[in-house]
C-alpha cells in the first residue's frame, strides 16, 4: 500500500470519525432537550385514584338535569353491565402481542384542572407486533354503569364523577378494555395549537352547510378569511384551511346528520390530519411546539417512557392506522332514560369487534 493511498483511508477515516461525532453530539443534544421539556409535563401515579364527587353539575347540552337515575328509569329491555364479567363470554385474544392501550381524553372544563365532563374519548391501541395503531373513539352518550359511585349514567359523565381512574375502571367494567396509560389535554389549548401548526384542510359536506353558517363562517367572515359572496359556494360542500376556531367548531359539531356518531367522526378525522400535518414540520418547529405545550398534559405515562415514545415515534408513522368507534353499526339503540337520549350498546359485540380490529 502506498502513502497515497494510506493517506486517502486515513483521511476517509478522520471524515468519517467526524460526522458520527457530529451526529452523538447532535443526538445527545435533542435527548437533553426533549428530557428537559419532559419535565414540564404533569404526570401522575398509575396507581392513584382521583376524586370521587356524588353530585356533577347540569349537561349544558341536555334539557334535564344529569342526576343519577332511579331504578325506574332503567328499561326493563335494556340493562347495563353490572357485574363486570363481560371479559368471560369472550374469546380469548393473542397473548404474544405487544399491546398498549392509551386513552385519550379531551376535557371541555375550560378551566386549568382538568375536571369537567369528556368533550372526546379515544383509546389508541399499538399493537407493536402488527404493527398497526388503532383509534377508537368512545360515543360520550353511552349508557353504562358506574363502578364506585354505584349508578347509571352517560360515560362521559365518569370522569366527572372521579377524573380519569373512575372513566378507565368504568371503560373495564363495561367495555372490558384494559386501559395501560392515559393523556389529557384540556381543549383550551386546542385553537392555538391548531393556528401553530398552520392550520389544517377541512371538507365540509353539505350536511354540515347550516351549522357552518352559524359557527364557522362568520368568524372566517370577521377575519377576513372568506366573504359573505363566499358562503354561498359551499352551499354543495367544500374544502376551507381552517383555522383552530373553524377546526374546534367543526371538530365539535352535533346537530347534523348522523349526530354525534359523525361528531366523533369529525374528531378522528382532525386528530389524523393533525399527525400528517406534525410528520411535515421541520424538527426545529416540532421541538418549539413542545416546548409551548407540554405542560398542558396530564398523564400517567412516565418521564422515560414517553421518552421512549418520542424516540420511536418516526417508526410509528408506518404502521397501519385503523379508525373506528364503540358502538359499532348494528350493536346499539336509542334510549329514553328519564326522558333523556342515551345510546345502550351491545357489550359484547363491541369487544369482539374492538379485538378483531386489534389483534386481527
Amino acid at each position: 500500500m502506498t502513502k497515497r493511498t494510506r493517506r486517502r483511508i486515513k483521511g476517509i477515516v478522520n471524515a468519517i470519525v467526524s460526522v458520527l461525532l457530529v451526529l452523538m453530539l447532535v443526538i445527545s443534544t435533542a435527548y437533553f432537550v426533549i428530557d428537559d421539556m419532559l419535565g414540564n409535563v404533569e404526570y401522575v401515579d398509575p396507581s392513584s385514584d382521583d376524586y370521587i364527587v356524588s353530585f356533577i353539575p347540569e349537561d349544558p347540552n341536555e334539557s334535564l338535569s344529569s342526576e343519577p337515575d332511579t331504578d325506574s328509569d332503567i328499561l326493563a329491555s335494556y340493562q347495563p353491565i353490572a357485574s363486570g364479567n363481560i371479559g368471560n363470554k369472550l374469546p380469548i385474544v393473542s397473548s404474544k402481542d405487544k399491546v398498549t392501550n392509551v386513552l385519550l381524553v379531551g376535557s371541555d372544563s375550560r378551566g386549568l384542572d382538568f375536571r369537567g365532563r369528556t368533550d372526546s374519548m379515544m383509546i389508541i391501541t399499538i399493537n407493536e407486533t402488527r404493527k398497526k395503531i388503532v383509534v377508537t373513539s368512545i360515543m360520550r352518550d353511552v349508557y353504562v354503569y358506574v363502578p364506585q359511585v354505584d349508578t347509571y349514567n352517560r360515560i362521559n359523565a365518569s370522569y366527572a364523577y372521579g377524573g380519569e381512574s373512575l372513566l378507565m375502571k368504568t371503560i373495564k367494567h363495561n367495555l372490558g378494555i384494559t386501559i395501560d396509560r392515559y393523556v389529557t389535554v384540556n381543549f383550551g389549548i386546542f385553537t392555538s395549537f391548531i393556528d401553530d401548526i398552520g392550520g389544517l384542510d377541512i371538507t365540509l359536506t353539505a350536511d354540515e352547510y347550516n351549522y357552518a353558517c352559524e359557527w364557522i363562517f362568520p368568524a372566517r367572515i370577521a377575519r377576513g378569511a372568506m366573504t359573505e359572496e363566499d358562503v354561498k359556494l359551499y352551499k354543495n360542500g367544500g374544502v376551507i384551511h381552517a383555522n383552530g376556531v373553524d377546526t374546534l367548531a367543526y371538530a365539535r359539531m352535533r346537530y347534523t346528520t348522523g349526530g354525534d356518531f359523525r361528531r366523533t367522526e369529525r374528531q378522528r378525522t382532525v386528530l389524523m390530519k393533525a399527525i400528517e400535518k406534525l410528520a411535515t414540520l421541520p424538527i426545529n418547529e416540532i421541538i418549539s411546539l413542545c416546548e409551548k405545550y407540554i405542560g398542558e398534559i396530564r398523564t400517567t405515562f412516565s418521564k422515560s417512557e414517553l421518552m421512549n415514545y418520542i424516540i420511536k415515534s418516526p417508526t410509528y408513522l408506518g404502521f397501519e392506522f385503523d379508525l373506528g368507534r364503540i358502538p359499532v353499526d348494528g350493536s346499539w339503540q336509542y334510549l329514553n332514560v328519564g326522558g333523556r337520549s342515551m345510546i345502550g350498546i351491545d357489550y359484547a359485540a363491541n369487544l369482539k369487534y374492538w379485538n378483531k380490529r386489534v389483534y386481527g
